[in-house]
Formats: structure tokens, C-alpha cells, sequence
């Protein structure tokens, strides 16, 4: 059985190509978990800027083809059109440390 394969990806560089990650299993499904107990907010989330940092992106393909998207800025979650809060960044920031070892220390720390 193929299970669904979670990508994250530090969006910091335009022009570059942006560091990138995959997490076990466990991390994945207490990040599905912790997406399904957030709470929306009426209208479309704000922009997340231009230049530098520009929020994490989580993707999630499953083996039937279907994709997820999710993309963390500034206390904002953009997922299908809709937008959620997590006004402490919880997620963003724990998302960031799980790509610890794959970004450098200036990346690491722009993105905190």
C-alpha cells in the first residue's frame, strides 16, 4: 500500500531553489492533527510578502494522486482557497524545526 509522502519546503529564495524536507510518519500525523484544530477565519488570508521569507509550504501527495497544500506565514494557515488561524505561529515554528537539519543556521534563524 502506498502512503502519502508529506513535503516541506522553507520558502525563502526567489531564483534559488528552496530548501526542502520529508518527515516520518509520526510528525506527519501530528501535523494533520494539529491542521484539523485550527480555526478559520472569514476571507482570504493576507499576502505573505515579497522578497525573503515567505512562509513554509507543506505538500501531500497520496498514492491515489491526490494533492494537499498548505502554506504557514505570520499566524495564517492557506489551505483550498480557505485560510485558518495560528496566531502564535505554533505550527509554522514547529514545522521549522523539523527542517533543522537541512537548512543552514541563517536560513534556520530568518525563518524563527
Amino acid at each position: 500500500m502506498f502512503s502519502a509522502m508529506l513535503t516541506i519546503t522553507a520558502m525563502i529564495y526567489s531564483g534559488l531553489p528552496n530548501p526542502s524536507w520529508t518527515v516520518d510518519r509520526a510528525r506527519e500525523k501530528q501535523l494533520l492533527a494539529a491542521i484539523e484544530a485550527l480555526e478559520p477565519r472569514p476571507g482570504p488570508c493576507p499576502d505573505s510578502g515579497g522578497l525573503g521569507y515567505s512562509g513554509i509550504q507543506v505538500s501531500r501527495k497520496a498514492g491515489d494522486g491526490e494533492k494537499q497544500r498548505w502554506l504557514f506565514h505570520g499566524g495564517f494557515v492557506a489551505a483550498d482557497g480557505k485560510c485558518y488561524l495560528d496566531p502564535e505561529r505554533r505550527i509554522e515554528k514547529w514545522l521549522v524545526e523539523t527542517g533543522k537539519a537541512h537548512l543552514s543556521k541563517d536560513e534556520f534563524e530568518e525563518m524563527h
